[in-house]
C-alpha cells in the first residue's frame, strides 16, 4: 500500500510540475493582458492624448502670437474682418483644445490625477485656452497675461521675472515647483 501512495503522490507531483511548466504561463496570460490592456486604455491613452494637446496648443501659441493686435480705428472694418477671417481656422482649433482639456479634466479621473501631481492644471489650462481663443485680436485683450496662464498651466517654461513675454526665447530652464496636494 506504501508503494501505490508513493506512486499517486509522484504521479501527482509530476501534473503539477506539468501544469506549472506548461499552463501556468498561458493562464498568466490570461489574467496580465487584460490588466495591461485596461491600464494602457483608461490611463495611458488619456495621458498621451493630453500631451499630443499640449504640444499642438504650443504650437498654436507660437502661430498666434504674432497676430494682429486690436488698432483703435487704424484698421476699416473690411481690413479688420479679413485679418480676423485669418485667424479663425486657429482660433476655433484652440477653442476646440480648450474643450479637450477641460473634458480630461472632468471626465478622466485617474489621468487628470496624475497629471494633476505632476504639476499639470489641466482645468486652468481648458481656461486660460479659451479665454485666449475669445480675446485674440479683440480691444479686451491681454495677450501677454493670457499666454502666460497658459504656460503656466501647462508647465512650459518662461521667465516670469522678464518685463516681457517672449514665446521663441522662454529662458533659462528651471525646475517647477510642486503643489502640495
Amino acid at each position: 500500500m506504501a508503494v501505490r501512495a508513493d506512486f499517486v503522490f509522484n504521479g501527482m507531483m509530476a501534473s503539477i510540475a506539468v501544469f506549472l511548466r506548461d499552463v501556468w504561463p498561458i493562464f498568466a496570460a490570461l489574467i496580465v493582458a487584460p490588466i495591461a490592456w485596461l491600464i494602457t486604455e483608461f490611463i495611458g491613452r488619456p495621458l498621451r492624448n493630453f500631451f499630443d494637446l499640449r504640444l499642438e496648443t504650443k504650437r498654436l501659441m507660437l502661430l498666434l502670437w504674432d497676430a494682429p493686435e486690436y488698432s483703435h480705428g487704424f484698421l476699416s472694418p473690411d481690413e479688420r474682418r479679413e485679418q480676423m477671417y485669418k485667424l479663425k481656422s486657429k482660433r476655433d482649433r484652440l477653442t476646440e483644445i480648450a474643450a479637450e482639456f477641460s473634458a480630461i479634466a472632468q471626465a478622466e479621473n485617474l489621468s487628470a490625477r496624475a497629471l494633476r501631481r505632476q504639476g499639470y492644471d489641466i482645468a486652468a489650462a481648458g481656461r486660460a485656452a479659451k479665454t485666449l481663443a475669445f480675446e485674440l485680436g479683440t480691444d479686451i485683450e491681454d495677450r501677454e497675461k493670457n499666454y502666460r496662464k497658459l504656460d503656466s498651466a501647462l508647465r512650459f517654461r518662461f521667465d516670469p521675472k522678464r518685463p516681457f513675454y517672449d514665446p521663441y526665447h522662454p529662458g533659462p530652464w528651471k525646475p517647477a515647483k510642486r503643489r502640495k496636494s
